[in-house]
């Protein structure tokens, strides 16, 4: 083992923490980088999980971007490549919301080595008997973070701060590029159909895609349905669009997919 194996405050660290190693490394970077070796840091997360971040924001790093390019296979490296020179314009979304500490999720509690005691563990091929309990219901990833601080807001959740707790939320990602959004006429309903036509600008002076998320809120009383504060509805990407050009788009949310089950009075799906 090397020292860095044993490194004592890697010990309680979980895999999706850096390690000691990885630390240095990012030092080390940074002391380069002040040297005058080069101009930017670009850290690329080559990771099929959201990874604490927290690190990206630390000045003692210097980090000036991150992009994540998930489990890139045997020719993702070039596309990656590609990106970093700028050849490609990035226009991915984040399908996770990457946090600063994962020990403050409420899920964290329960990925522990819980097993059950009255088996003879033979269930699922597991000789353990392991089992996870899930208890979050619908507050899970951006539902429970973007509930969390309209709760906080209100008065309601003490400790709570969303700009600490969250480096990238669900949804986000940049590019090359700018773009402007704007309504083309009013949003309609129609037949149990909500639509939405929406114009995208090109702001910038390179060409790129742009991705057009719609979220719904739906009423929420205390003690009946649970809901989250917003849910992601519908969403539309562009295709290229060259610098001070437009393109628009058309995302139709059905009424029916806003519905919660009401198990308390109705019992049956609602819209309200």
């Amino acid at each position: 083992m090397s020292e860095y194996d044993v490194a004592k405050d890697d010990k309680n660290k979980s895999y999706l923490e850096l390690d000691s190693r990885e630390m240095d490394m990012l030092s080390y970077v940074k002391a380069q980088k002040d040297a005058g070796a080069f101009n930017k840091i670009v850290v690329v997360l080559n990771t099929a999980n959201a990874m604490e971040i927290g690190f990206l924001n630390d000045e003692a790093y210097g980090i000036d971007a991150a992009v994540w390019v998930g489990c890139i296979g045997d020719q993702g490296a070039n596309a990656v490549a590609k990106v970093l020179n700028g050849t490609v314009n990035p226009s991915g979304r984040t399908v996770d919301t990457y946090v600063s500490d994962l020990t403050k999720d409420p899920t964290y509690v329960n990925f522990d080595d819980t097993f059950y005691n009255n088996i003879d563990g033979s269930i699922g091929g597991y000789e353990s008997g392991r089992f996870n309990e899930y208890e979050e219901g619908i507050y899970v990833g951006y539902r429970y973070y973007e509930t969390a601080a309209a709760e906080a807001m209100d008065g309601n959740y003490d400790g709570f701060n969303y700009d600490e707790a969250v480096v990238y939320p669900f949804g986000y990602g940049l590019s090359y590029t700018t773009f402007e959004k704007e309504y083309e006429g009013t949003p309609s309903y129609n037949d149990g159909t909500f639509t939405f036509n929406v114009k995208i600008t090109n702001t910038g002076d390179v060409a790129g895609k742009d991705v057009v998320e719609i979220y719904e809120e739906s009423p929420y009383t205390k003690g009946g349905i649970e809901k989250s504060k917003v849910v992601l509805a519908g969403f539309a990407k562009t295709n290229v669009i060259n610098p001070g050009e437009s393109e628009n788009v058309t995302i139709e949310v059905k009424a029916e997919d806003l519905a919660s089950y009401d198990y308390k009075n109705n019992k049956a799906y609602v819209c309200s």
